[in-house]
């Protein structure tokens, strides 16, 4: 469902392919969409994990250039509310699915159909194909969405440790797989 919030709905925010002058807006965007998103004091995952600190390492930047700049078979779309970057989404094209990477909305821009209208353009990209994603299932919001939109998990999981961490500090993962003729029915519902 679509929302309004302080007189924003997903029709006042547009979505473009992201260009190299995004950088900075991106990862603003990425470290507060992820901070929210991630922190889990049950789990050990401080808010410091995922600090500006963390976000301005080396690691950390290649891997938001590697998902916002344009290369060959990988698409990124912005989504933008006047200047600002108020999501993104990148999609990998592969043989035979394609890889949904990077997908955050900024936490105050959640609920307003914000992350559907990103999604409608990455399905675009990938109809007739089968969509991947990895993500991390104890944000259990975006597990749940993820499994009404259809997507089911799918081989193993595993666990992530970015290198700015410190030692023996991980973050478990799960692979999710859209079918090929989910990703159409969705695509057409959304």
């Amino acid at each position: 469902m679509n929302g309004t919030k302080a007189g924003i709905t997903a029709d006042s925010v547009f979505i473009r392919q992201s260009k190299r002058g995004d950088f900075n807006k991106y990862a603003r965007m990425l470290q507060k969409s992820i901070e929210v998103a991630y922190s889990s004091r049950k789990l050990g995952l401080d808010r410091s994990l995922f600090s500006v600190r963390v976000f301005s390492s080396e690691g950390m930047q290649n891997w938001m250039k590697d998902n916002l700049y344009p290369a060959s078979g990988k698409w990124t779309f912005v989504a933008t509310y006047r200047s600002r970057i108020v999501g993104a989404i990148t999609v990998k094209k592969e043989r035979r699915r394609n890889e949904l990477r990077a997908f955050y909305v900024d936490p105050r821009f959640q609920g307003l159909g914000v992350g559907k209208k990103l999604l409608k353009h990455a399905l675009r990209l990938s109809l007739g194909k089968e969509i991947v994603l990895t993500m991390y299932p104890h944000n259990l919001k975006t597990f749940l969405i993820y499994k009404r939109w259809g997507f089911r998990r799918y081989g193993t999981a595993g666990y992530h440790h970015w290198s700015a961490w410190p030692d023996g500090v991980r973050m478990r993962y799960a692979r999710m797989l859209l079918p090929r003729n989910s990703a159409q029915k969705l695509y057409k519902s959304i």
